[in-house]
């Protein structure tokens, strides 16, 4: 069993103004903003994913937009542990 059915994955987005982030809440679930740096990271729906970018660089507001690489990263340490046994 699955503990969540939605397949969702984070965006960075990077944007000029600090007001532009109240912009930025509509499309996704917001987890974090720094106004230094002036980027926000949310959470989007996968399925849903190509129109937001596709929506948010058209935007003026909108310098850059990257996707999370975390949902690709291979998080099976099962051969690691199994390679970390045969040297001790």
């Amino acid at each position: 069993m699955e503990l969540f059915t939605k397949k969702r994955r984070g965006l960075y987005i990077y944007f000029k103004h600090v007001r532009d982030i109240n912009k930025l809440e509509k499309y996704g679930n917001v987890i974090s903003y720094s106004k230094k740096n002036r980027y926000i990271y949310l959470y989007v729906d996968e399925d849903k994913i190509e129109k937001i970018i596709d929506d948010l660089n058209s935007k003026s507001f909108v310098k850059k937009v990257v996707r999370s690489e975390l949902v690709d990263i291979n998080l099976d340490f099962t051969k690691i542990d199994k390679d970390f046994e045969s040297i001790e």
